[in-house]
């Protein structure tokens, strides 16, 4: 048996186990959700990322439960294509709006986690009901250039299903030989520029930028995402170390009445 030939049957008995996984997971998810539970907080990572998504789960899931919002996380690569593992979000994203009831979903990267337990994602929902994305801005190239490391999808919007069918179909085009980073957010981005008005406004998108570009991403107030630019894979775990012991010293001193309530 030659080497090659190994690593295939090595690739194929790993991409079944993780394969059952997702199955088994997405069992999980059936069943409607209760009223206090319209809003769903995700996360997923790869084997390489769980240790980020060890750090942040149990905060953000605390957050969820004090808030009466689902929380659900995933670790492996649901994609058939290898490097993909970023595309998670959109498979669970399907599954959630198929087999739910959720309204909306509050993604989160693994290295992404709630620091002020207290803020309701209503406020930002009710102002924006008709929108299908709202994120952050990712750099300054337009109404379309999000980051969707931190992002509220809205599950049922009319163009929910196709926008997650886009970005699946985006990950199934990627070779099975390849071996670099594929990025999601560009296609997203893409995505959202095909759909700019002639006045330049992207309507099925909130896009929060200026002085609000960190409401709930980068070193914001709300939701703190420790991207790459924090430094090395070790620095960002050390950085999320020390925001998790800060969080989890506050979580002892928040209780459920003292939270504002969904309006």
């Amino acid at each position: 048996m030659t080497l090659s030939l190994t690593n295939r049957l090595a690739r194929l008995r790993d991409r079944a186990v993780e394969w059952l996984a997702w199955k088994k997971f997405c069992s999980r998810l059936a069943g409607p959700a209760t009223s206090h539970q319209q809003i769903i907080v995700l996360q997923s990572s790869d084997h390489d990322y769980a240790p980020f998504l060890e750090l942040t789960a149990s905060v953000n899931r605390r957050y969820a439960a004090l808030m009466g919002y689902g929380y659900k996380n995933f670790i492996g690569n649901i994609s058939p294509r290898p490097q993909t593992a970023n595309f998670n979000r959109y498979y669970l994203l399907r599954e959630v709006t198929t087999r739910t009831s959720h309204q909306w979903a509050l993604w989160m990267d693994a290295d992404a986690i709630v620091i002020d337990p207290t803020v309701r994602l209503e406020s930002i929902v009710h102002a924006n009901r008709d929108r299908l994305i709202i994120a952050c801005r990712g750099c300054d190239a337009g109404e379309h250039d999000i980051n969707n490391g931190v992002f509220l999808f809205n599950l049922r919007h009319p163009l929910a299903r196709r926008f997650l069918s886009h970005l699946i179909m985006a990950a199934r085009r990627v070779s099975p030989n390849n071996s670099r980073f594929q990025s999601d957010q560009r296609h997203v981005q893409a995505w959202l520029r095909r759909r700019m008005e002639p006045d330049g406004r992207i309507r099925v998108a909130k896009r929060y930028a200026g002085s609000e570009s960190d409401k709930f991403n980068y070193d914001g107030p709300f939701i703190q995402h420790v991207l790459r630019t924090w430094g090395t894979l070790e620095e960002r775990l050390e950085r999320l170390r020390v925001l998790r012991r800060a969080c989890d010293e506050q979580g002892a001193t928040v209780a459920s009445n003292d939270l504002p309530r969904a309006t």
